[in-house]
């Protein structure tokens, strides 16, 4: 007997690979099974807990934007008087001295500051009080860099994210269904110079790499060819508006396309301002080229898609510098722009009357 058990016991018992071959072969697949399950089990859990602290990570970035700009808000005052809108301008300067203007759409979430930067990137990924990072990927309505804030170009840009919350211009894009653009036509873009009510006229849905952007046109013909080019192409029907010779200033809201490469552009005209000489000055031979929105628009996955290798050359030269434009831009002080000097780009023809 003690020899049995020294026997018995001498002998190590089977572990690993091992213990598995030497098992009959129905536990050993009953083994297998549950080996894979419990893996399947882990990677599971691994892969929930992962989407759970990304979720978490989300939601604290939508809270965090919507009262960093909940705050600003307070520094907007909405009347039934166009005149008597104001904005404390000195409070947001003191925050943000980029800033430019105040957008506002009734009846969608779009009330921001807009600010203008030294190119169309920095505010892709930067908010309003300048911090960057994974609290910020909502980043600031901005100008287009090329516009000069004093109101007096052809054509004003303004871009924003498409944010999943339904937060910066996410109402654009929301516009691609009639009944949302036919409640919310009206826009006020409030300056340091005067306001501005603006009332839509075409929402168009265009590829990355269209060239949208048109600041100044050399001919009133090319700017009215822009404008019934938008109106051609928009997505909804506007009802009744200008025809396209009588719209002498056009303002555009664009953002992304969360499911696709394109972009949603929302065209308005001035209904009515308060700002007191919004007429070009310049010559129409200075004019310049239609050109994309930006090298690089960022998604709300965070993604970046590099559009245009070329980063407006025609517009600012070789060496990325703005060619200096005088104007006088009220509080804001003069601005340059960059304008260029060749030729716009034709765009299709007009017949100078908008679609009904």
């Amino acid at each position: 007997m003690r020899n049995k058990e020294f026997s018995f016991y001498s002998q190590p018992p089977a572990t690993g690979e091992d213990y598995v071959q030497k098992l009959p072969q129905t536990k050993r697949a009953r083994f297998l099974r549950k080996s894979s399950w419990r893996a399947v089990f882990v990677i599971a859990i691994l892969v929930l807990a992962a989407s759970l602290i990304a979720l978490g990570t989300i939601t604290v970035s939508y809270f965090q934007g919507q009262q960093k700009y909940g705050k600003l808000a307070q520094n907007f005052e909405l009347t039934d008087d166009l005149s008597t809108m104001t904005v404390n301008w000195s409070a947001l300067r003191a925050i943000n001295p980029d800033v430019v203007a105040w957008v506002y759409v009734p009846n969608t979430n779009i009330n921001y500051p807009v600010v203008r930067g030294k190119d169309n990137d920095y505010y892709l990924s930067h908010d309003f009080e300048g911090e960057e990072g994974w609290l910020a990927t909502f980043g600031t309505i901005f100008m287009d860099y090329r516009d000069v804030p004093n109101w007096k170009d052809d054509a004003y840009y303004f871009y924003g994210h498409h944010m999943n919350d339904g937060s910066m211009f996410a109402a654009v894009a929301q516009m691609a269904d009639q009944g949302t653009f036919d409640n919310a036509r009206i826009v006020y873009l409030l300056t340091p110079q005067g306001n501005f009510r603006l009332r839509s006229f075409a929402l168009i849905h265009c590829d990355a790499d269209y060239a949208l952007v048109q600041i100044t046109f050399p001919e009133k013909e090319q700017m009215q060819a822009y404008v019934q080019e938008q109106i051609n192409a928009s997505i909804v029907n506007p009802g009744t508006i200008p025809a396209a010779r009588d719209i002498s200033k056009v303002f555009c809201l664009a953002t992304c396309d969360n499911y696709s490469v394109g972009r949603y552009a929302l065209f308005a005209y001035i209904e009515e301002t308060t700002v007191p000489d919004i007429t070009s000055d310049k010559p129409r031979t200075n004019t310049s080229k239609r050109a994309e929105i930006s090298d690089r628009m960022v998604d709300d996955d965070g993604s970046a898609e590099v559009v245009g290798s070329e980063r407006y050359k025609d517009l600012v030269g070789d060496e990325g510098d703005a060619a200096a434009q005088t104007g006088d831009s009220g509080d804001s002080g003069n601005a340059n722009n960059a304008t260029g000097t060749g030729n716009a780009g034709n765009a299709p023809g007009a017949d100078g009357t908008a679609d009904e």
